[in-house]
C-alpha cells in the first residue's frame, strides 16, 4: 500500500530533523533521510528541489521567529518599571508575557538553526543574534553602570543565553517546561547582570 503524498513529505521532513540535528546540513545525508523515510532518492525530489530546500522548509520558520525576536527586542528594554521590581514573581509573569508569543521559535528548528546551518544561506543566523544579543548586554552596562571595568563581558553573556538556549530546547519536548526554563534563564541572566553592575 502506498503512502499518501501527504505522508510521504512529512515522513521526510521528520526525517531530515533528525538528521539535520544530529549532523548538521553538511554532513546530513540525503541517501539516509529517504532510507529513513522509507521512500526512494527519485521519489524525494517530488517534494523538494534538493537538500538545501528541505533543510530551509525546516529552518525558515525558527530563522522568522528569530529576525522578529531582534527586530522587537527593544521593546523589552522600554519596559524600565521592571526594572524597579523587587518581587521575583511579578518579574516570572511579565516575563511570561513578553516570551509567549515567540516561544514557538524556541523548538527544534532553532536549535538546526544555530548548529547545523553551516554551508546554506542561514549559516549568518548565529552571528546576527550573538551580535544583537552583545548589542543588548552591552546597552545595560553602559545604562546602569558605565564605570563597570569588564564591558567584554557582553559578548561572554550573549553567548551563554544562546548556549542555554539551545541547550533547554534539545533537551525538553515539553512546551510548557520549556517556556519556564527559558524564563527562568533570561531572569537568572537579568537578575545576575543587575547585582555584578551595582557591585562596582
Amino acid at each position: 500500500m502506498q503512502m499518501k503524498k501527504e505522508a510521504v513529505q512529512q515522513a521526510i521532513f521528520q526525517s531530515a530533523k533528525n538528521e539535520f540535528q544530529e549532523k548538521g546540513f553538511e554532513k546530513a545525508s540525503l541517501r539516509q533521510i529517504v532510507k529513513t523515510a522509507g521512500t526512494t532518492l527519485g521519489n524525494f525530489y517530488n517534494y523538494y528541489e534538493n537538500k538545501e530546500a528541505l533543510f530551509a522548509s525546516i529552518v525558515e520558520g525558527a530563522y522568522t521567529g528569530m529576525v522578529q525576536l531582534i527586530k522587537n527586542h527593544h521593546q523589552w528594554e522600554s519596559n524600565d518599571e521592571l526594572w524597579d521590581l523587587k518581587d521575583i514573581e511579578v518579574w516570572r509573569r511579565e516575563l511570561k508575557t513578553l516570551i509567549t508569543p515567540v516561544m514557538p521559535a524556541f523548538t527544534t528548528p532553532f536549535v538546526i538553526l544555530i548548529e547545523g546551518s553551516e554551508g546554506t544561506r542561514f549559516a549568518h543566523a548565529k552571528e546576527d543574534l550573538l551580535a544583537v544579543m552583545e548589542e543588548h548586554f552591552m546597552a545595560h552596562i553602559e545604562e546602569f553602570n558605565p564605570r563597570y571595568p569588564n564591558p567584554q563581558m557582553a559578548k561572554v553573556m550573549a553567548e551563554q543565553l544562546i548556549f542555554g538556549l539551545v541547550m533547554i530546547v534539545k533537551n525538553n519536548e515539553d512546551d510548557e517546561v520549556r517556556q519556564q526554563l527559558i524564563i527562568e534563564e533570561i531572569l537568572f541572566f537579568a537578575i545576575g547582570i543587575m547585582g555584578i553592575l551595582k557591585a562596582f
